[in-house]
């Protein structure tokens, strides 16, 4: 009885340890697979930061305003405001032809045609 329960002993020690073998053996694939997934996405994202960087510097080569202005003057027949043709608000209220009218602190300029 004694030798028996010895034996049965051994054999759950045995089953045990399979087991935790066949666990351990599970729990480092499941890591390495990660692992390189991580490796995975880490490549991508400094693939993406590299092609948002090239982007970013045609953007602004794009944008700037000297190239903006040149392609409005080529294209659009565009050119700068001269400053005489800037006006204020005060010099709208007493322009005959235009009227403005505040709301919210904001104006609107409203063009009255006249009778000329």
């Amino acid at each position: 009885m004694l030798r028996m329960r010895g034996v049965i002993s051994i054999v759950v020690i045995a089953v045990g340890a399979i087991g935790a073998g066949i666990g351990a053996y599970a729990i480092e694939s499941m890591i390495h697979e990660r692992e390189q997934k991580i490796r995975q996405l880490t490549a991508e994202i400094i693939e993406e930061q590299e092609r948002i960087t090239v982007l970013e510097a045609d953007w602004s080569y794009l944008t700037r305003p000297s190239r903006i202005q040149s392609l409005s003057q080529e294209m659009l027949s565009f050119s700068p405001i001269e400053t005489q043709r800037i006006l204020t608000l005060d010099m709208l209220d007493g322009q005959e032809g235009a009227e403005t009218e505040r709301k919210n602190d904001l104006y609107r300029i409203k063009v009255i045609e006249g009778d000329g």
